[in-house]
């Protein structure tokens, strides 16, 4: 079983939007000493430039902000798809937020409020936590695409395989392999007079066929 991560694998990128030097620079200079890249922006106009510049790993937004309601800031990162849902967005806050603050927090996409005064070792485990969230959402993402782009079926046929790969623009390739030169020629023969047609896909198909 492979070890369970409690780091990011590499330097994440940090975008904290803090307009004063008090909680949201203690929290920049916490990640800096943990190994993260960090950035400031100074207003939620600030953060979604950056974010659409460099779209970070994990963005942090101070409770007031300069220029807009912080909730209506997270919003617009969310609807902005440099940022997307996946992007872990927290929220600095002196205080414990009300009920409906809450709930408006989360309908504005926030995943967490972060407490101040700090417990260094405990914002930094979530800071790392989140950002491995990031990191194993977006290889999932990458993976998923990947397994769409194609479509492909291996069966045993007398003789040797026959296999079909599908992509996504509706061509196929269809192979039969076998050791009998003559095998492998009557089947090419009789799959070039019956091509099938798969369900949401055109009739389209190229045949490879070995002749040795």
């Amino acid at each position: 079983m492979p070890p369970t991560r409690t780091r990011p694998p590499h330097p994440a990128q940090l975008l904290v939007a803090s307009p004063n030097h008090g909680a949201g620079l203690e929290l920049l200079q916490l990640a800096e000493r943990r190994g993260y890249t960090v950035r400031r922006a100074h207003s939620g106009a600030q953060a979604l430039e950056q974010s659409r510049a460099a779209p970070p790993d994990l963005l942090v937004l101070e409770a007031s902000l300069p220029d807009m309601d912080v909730f209506a800031a997270s919003r617009a990162l969310r609807d902005d798809p440099h940022v997307g849902p996946a992007t872990p967005l927290l929220v600095i806050s002196l205080t414990r937020p009300s009920s409906p603050q809450h709930h408006a927090a989360l309908r504005a996409g926030v995943w967490e409020f972060l407490y101040h005064p700090f417990n260094a070792e405990e914002i930094t485990a979530k800071l790392d936590s989140y950002v491995l969230l990031k990191l194993d959402s977006d290889r999932a993402r990458r993976d998923s695409s990947v397994a769409a782009s194609f479509h492909a079926t291996t069966v045993y046929a007398p003789g040797g395989t026959f296999s079909s790969r599908y992509d996504p623009s509706g061509s196929a390739t269809e192979k039969y392999r076998c050791a009998n030169t003559r095998m492998n020629a009557l089947m090419c023969e009789w799959m070039s007079q019956n091509t099938r047609t798969m369900p949401g896909r055109s009739n389209r198909t190229a045949f490879e066929c070995p002749t040795a």
